[in-house]
């Protein structure tokens, strides 16, 4: 059982054996906590407009790997 939180409120409660699937609307920064029972984990993510280029990996700096 998982619980997400968004920006501190309680989003919803999914009871699941592996994988968790939560619809969160993206605006702005936007704080992400999953509690199950004793463990908690976080992530801050900011929604940029426009995507940076410097993050995207090119294919010739990939060398073929499954991450292009």
């Amino acid at each position: 059982e998982v619980t997400l939180y968004v920006n501190g409120k309680k989003l919803e409660t999914q009871k699941a054996d592996k994988v968790f699937n939560f619809r969160v609307e993206l605006k702005g920064k936007t704080k992400l906590k999953a509690v199950a029972g004793d463990h908690t984990d976080e992530i801050i993510i900011n929604r940029v407009e426009m995507p940076n280029p410097e993050y995207k990996l090119s294919r010739k700096k990939a060398n073929g790997g499954n991450w292009t």
